[in-house]
């Protein structure tokens, strides 16, 4: 292919063209040549259109366009540009790279951008970022720091970069604005002028934060519009902010080292007041010897005050390493209470008026969240099981209360619409824990190997503890407990430091940690913990579950003095971290929201099932309309709603009110009826003889009966058969019943169950009708396990009668008034446990005999515990306990009956010719007396044991009327103005065995020479009796009725008058014959009677009567079988002892 170049000039211009062969111009597409080097002014005029006819890639109209994206080349422009590709934004807001942008727009965004410093990130927000907020760095990413919201209530969102200068979505690229002017954003809510600060979800406010919260200045409001305004950024972080695993420094260095050089922080009141922080140089002159210190300096205006945010103080410390750490030893510190430390201190007051106060604590909050008065931060380090800590320990000493009202935290609040809390728990917090009992006197008790169980029960008997070092004191029990209550006398002057162990197995011991109210025996206090504390507990030595205490401490100049030492066994309930409640009676006198089910339901516990069923009980009122005005029958509307509840599996609930019935109501079993109150909610029955609740067997459950809070009053005088309650368990038993505060008062019997199982009458009180035979409760059948709790009685001829069953069990029960016959009797064959018996009651002018507890079946067993019983009257017989027959066990029992002219009184009374077994253990009686005659005592004659009478129709010798009696540890004592007072009697014709361990006689008797004992046909042995008696016989076995002591014998030891014996010295032991006989000395020949051996005659002549052998000589008699001591008489007559 052929190429030709032509080259023209014109005009001064030069232009070049290429010619090829075959081919035509360049570009035309046609053969031949073409002319592509020189212009096409060659040829004929060509317009636009024309020249579109032969071109083939013109794009657009008008004028020939020869690329889809032509490339200008320094195009003149000659006038205005306009269209979609030329954008007019001030701000550039579209930040297109397709669009050009107007002059004006530029100078506009140039114009704001010299007023403020800008740069570019990424937006790093979900909901994005709004022009105005202010952000800090969250990260970085493709070479642009990332950005999200700041907000001061979190320090790692704190630490502000910039604001917004326009919006973005989460991903796009923003402006913002590090120093300067952001305009046309809203402001209206500011203040011009206004210094701004960082707000929440990166807003800003005019409000300096507070508590906490970081203060990080943005700048000022400049102009207020909600769309037009604008603000000054000056960022000025007032938080210092970082993460750093170590000393974050704030640094002020002066790096001068003159003798005037220091660095300090200078803090301006509005007074032109200062106080500085400072650290002066190396150098430092200007004050003496404090160079290389830190200063404290305050120019003396007013006081300078060191304050602590929460319940902390000061410490010093001092780096001894000099490793400039924080690895110091703490050598002094100022608690938050004011007192100063170097070793734990306490704050020992005594109160000198009214209001007083050992520590006060009062507390401004100021209107400020998250203020507390008091701050505890508590470690418990790794404890384990039997070992308890408390946070705060309350032990209040009220040994010496009669009366008043103690409480160990108490919260006061004013009107106001603050929700004000008790207590608040949080999650995993057990909000309550409760140990339920009362103190009782211990089994055992040793300080050392000592026995002072008399001494620790006893008030005032003030024995010494932990007199040295390794000093023990053992408590013990036959059933476990939870506290030990120490009443000291004297307190030690410092903490005996306890080590407290508990009983594995005889001999065998293991430490734990319970919580010591007394302060190491520095205070009366409880020592108290858990059974689930110490799960291996077991008995120990003597069969007891043992808690002992030892003295770790070396010195101690004052050892602590007990006054009285008691041990509580407790039933815990609580309110656990999961809302469930273990509890012992609740009572709602409002609606229950029993709305909540499943894993949220209020009640979810077998003791709680009281709550549910109230709340959803039928109302006896509002549902059936009954009245309780005390007017208006209401027997057949609270029928009715028993009826339905129990076909509904719903409970009754009874309003406070009166209501009348005049008939008895029906319960099935398996009902459940609730008063308001025992006090309020009172049932009337007006009918004659007819009960108040008549409860059968009938029904699906055979019983689970439950009724409380009500008051039954019956007729009173002339009530013959009518009962409050009446368990008719026939034939299949009522079993599972629960009867709670129940007052029964007005009828022939409060109470009257044949055959109840399982049941519990807890916090009940069973009055009077009036009548002679009037009981409070009586108990028969087949009845098995039934709990009689904290029961009271008054004025009933019988408190409580009981005349069959097993395992009944009577704890907390009180009696009083003007009993006629008794007031707990046993007349079947029951096993029956009394613990914590209180009974005191004087009738007078009774005509019968009056017992507190009278057990009179022949398959009676019967232990009594923790009894107080107390009789008096005048011209009646009584006595605390009536032991018929069967077998009766007394522990820590006192018992007592007063003087009564004419009567037969006593502590205690076997009345029965069947024989009998009566151990008594750690008690205290008045007089004890064995009798089996049928006439009365000469008057004023009192005894404490009246065991073996017969009945009136009298009892020969011959019957063999026999009594089992073992004392132990018992204390008995005789009143003054007896004239015939005797601590034991034995009457004639009574075989009773009496065996005395431990025995306390204090016989104080006045004239007439009433010996300690007295005593008839009898097996009579003592082991370390110790006895007492002021002017007469300390200790006395007689024979004989007189008082007058002409027919009587006399085994005892003289006091100080000799008793009127001639040469007698006072300490002698003499044995006294009656007058005119002898005393004689003889042997027992077998069940049928004694042979005379030798004797003493009235006269004083020694007379044998049944002579002794005759042998020659002493070899002959120990030949005989005799040994040296034995006598034996010669063939002349003479007596020789063998040598």
């Amino acid at each position: 292919m052929a190429t030709r170049t032509f080259t023209i000039t014109q005009s001064g211009a030069t232009r070049t063209f290429t010619v090829s062969s075959g081919v035509g111009p360049a570009g035309s597409g046609g053969g031949g040549d073409a002319l592509v080097a020189d212009p096409l002014s060659q040829f004929a005029a060509t317009t636009s259109a024309q020249l579109a006819g032969v071109l083939t890639d013109e794009t657009g109209t008008g004028s020939a366009v020869f690329a889809t994206s032509p490339t200008l080349t320094s195009p003149v422009l000659n006038t205005g540009v306009s269209g979609t590709a030329i954008l007019d934004e001030d701000d550039l807001a579209s930040d297109s790279d397709t669009q050009l942008a107007t002059q004006q727009s530029i100078k506009a965004y140039v114009d704001d951008a010299i007023k403020a410093v800008t740069i570019t990130a990424k937006v790093n927000e979900a909901g994005g970022i709004t022009k105005g907020q202010v952000v800090f760095i969250s990260g970085a990413t493709g070479g642009f720091p990332q950005v999200s919201l700041a907000d001061n209530t979190d320090f790692a969102k704190s630490d502000v970069l910039a604001v917004a200068t326009e919006t973005k979505t989460n991903g796009q690229n923003v402006a913002i604005t590090i120093a300067g002017l952001v305009a046309n954003i809203d402001t209206s809510a500011y203040t011009e002028g206004a210094v701004l600060y960082l707000g929440t979800s990166g807003n800003i406010t005019e409000t300096h934060p507070t508590g906490i919260y970081a203060v990080e200045r943005i700048g000022h409001a400049v102009k207020i519009n909600a769309s037009t305004g604008s603000i000054l950024v000056e960022l000025d972080g007032l938080t210092v902010i970082n993460d750093h695993d170590g000393i974050m420094r704030h640094q002020i260095v002066n790096q001068n080292a003159g003798t005037s050089a220091s660095a300090a922080y200078t803090i301006v009141n509005d007074a032109a007041y200062r106080s500085s922080l400072s650290m002066v140089g190396s150098n430092y002159a200007v004050v003496a010897g404090i160079s290389n210190s830190l200063i404290i300096y305050n120019e003396g205006y007013n006081k300078t005050v060191n304050a602590v945010d929460g319940n902390y103080g000061f410490e010093w410390w001092t780096d001894e390493t000099d490793s400039h750490n924080l690895t110091s030893t703490s050598k002094m510190s100022l608690t938050a209470d004011g007192e100063l430390h170097t070793l734990c201190q306490t704050i020992d007051h005594t109160a000198t008026e009214a209001d007083d106060h050992a520590l006060e604590i009062d507390c401004d909050a100021a209107g400020f969240g998250d203020v507390k008065a008091i701050d505890v931060a508590y470690d418990t380090g790794a404890i384990t099981t039997g070992q308890d800590e408390s946070i705060i320990l309350v032990n209040i000493d009220e040994s010496a209360a009669t009366g008043g009202d103690v409480t160990a935290l108490e919260v006061l609040a004013t009107e106001g619409s603050a929700n004000i809390n008790g207590m608040l728990t949080g999650v995993g917090v057990n909000p309550i824990e409760q140990l339920s009992g009362v103190f009782v006197d211990m089994d055992s008790a040793l300080v050392n190997a000592t026995d002072r169980l008399t001494d620790f029960t006893t008030a005032g008997s003030d024995v010494q503890m932990f007199v040295a070092d390794d000093d023990t004191v053992t408590i013990g029990s036959s059933a476990k407990f939870e506290e030990i209550e120490f009443l000291l006398a004297i307190t030690a002057n410092l903490s005996i430091r306890p080590d407290f162990e508990f009983s594995t197995g005889s001999g065998t011991w293991t430490t734990f940690t319970p919580v010591d109210g007394t302060n190491g025996m520095r205070n009366t206090g409880v020592i108290a913990w858990l059974d689930g504390d110490i799960p291996t507990w077991a008995v120990g030595t003597g069969s007891e579950y043992l808690i002992r205490i030892t003295r770790q401490r070396n010195t101690l100049s004052t050892p602590p003095t007990e006054s009285k030492v008691q041990i509580a066994a407790a039933t815990e309930y609580k309110w656990d971290k999961d809302g469930d409640l273990i509890v012992n009676t609740v009572t709602a006198t409002g609606n229950v929201d029993s709305a909540n089910t499943g894993a949220n339901a209020p009640v979810s516990t077998a003791q709680e099932a009281a709550i549910e069923a109230e709340a959803q009980a039928l109302n006896v009122k509002t549902q059936y309309g009954a009245t309780g005005d005390g007017v208006t029958d209401d027997t057949a509307a609270i029928q009715a709603a028993i009826t339905a509840a129990l076909a509904a599996d719903r409970s009754v609930f009874i309003p406070a009110g009166d209501y009348k019935l005049t008939d008895e109501l029906d319960v099935p079993s398996g009902s459940i009826i609730l008063g308001e109150s025992w006090v309020g909610t009172t049932l009337t029955q007006t009918g004659t003889n007819k009960h108040v609740f008549h409860m059968t067997s009938d029904g699906p459950r055979y019983g689970f009966t439950h009724i409380e809070d009500l008051w039954l009053v019956g007729p009173g005088m002339g009530a013959t058969t009518g009962y409050g309650l009446f368990g008719d368990g026939d034939p299949n038993g009522l079993n599972n019943c629960t009867f709670r505060k129940i007052r029964s008062t007005g009828f022939n019997k409060g109470g009257y169950f044949d055959t109840v199982d399982n049941s519990v009458f807890e916090q009940c009180n069973w009055g009077n009708s009036g009548n002679t035979n009037n009981v409070g409760l009586h108990i028969t059948g087949n009845s098995n396990a039934v709990s009689i709790i904290s029961n009271t009685c008054f004025s009933t001829t019988l408190g409580l009668q009981i005349s069959s069953g097993n395992a009944i069990g009577i704890r907390g029960f009180e009696m009083g008034g003007g009993g006629q016959t008794g007031e707990i009797l046993i007349d079947g064959a029951a096993q029956v446990a009394i613990r914590d018996f209180n009974a005191e009651w004087w009738p007078v002018g009774d005509s019968v005999d009056n017992i507190a507890i009278d057990a009179r079946h022949a398959q009676a067993s019967v232990v009594i515990e923790n009894a107080h019983i107390r009789y008096g009257a005048t011209g009646v017989s009584g006595y605390s306990l009536a032991l018929s027959t069967g077998q009766v066990v007394l522990k820590n029992c006192s018992l007592s009956a007063t003087y009564s002219e004419g009567g037969k009184d006593s502590a205690i009374r076997q009345t029965s010719s069947i024989n009998s077994l009566l151990v008594a253990e750690n008690c205290s009686s008045v007089c004890v007396n064995i009798y089996n005659t049928g006439g009365t005592f000469k008057a004023r004659t009192r005894v404490g044991l009246f065991p073996a009478e017969p009945e009136a129709s009298g009892l020969s010798a011959s019957e063999n009327h026999r009594g089992r009696f073992i004392f132990r540890t018992l204390l008995d004592s005789v009143s003054s103005d007896d004239t015939l007072s005797i601590a034991i009697r034995i009457a004639a014709g009574t075989y009773a065995w009496v065996n005395l361990l431990d025995y306390y006689v204090d016989k104080l008797a006045g004239g007439g020479g009433s010996p300690a004992f007295l005593t008839a046909q009898n097996t009579f042995t003592g082991q370390r009796q110790t006895l007492q008696h002021s002017g007469y016989p300390a200790w006395a076995i007689r024979t004989g009725a007189d008082a007058g002591g002409a027919s009587r014998a006399v085994f005892g030891i003289t006091t100080a008058n000799n008793f009127g014996l001639t040469g007698a010295n006072a300490g002698d032991t003499y044995i006294s014959a009656k007058s005119g006989g002898d005393l004689v000395f003889g042997s027992n020949t077998g069940t049928t009677g004694q042979t005379s051996r030798f004797r003493i005659k009235d006269d004083g002549v020694l007379s044998f009567d049944t002579q002794p052998t005759t042998y020659a000589d002493d070899s002959a008699a120990t030949t005989g079988g005799l040994v040296t001591g034995d006598i034996y008489k010669t063939s002349t007559g003479q007596l020789m002892v063998v040598l």
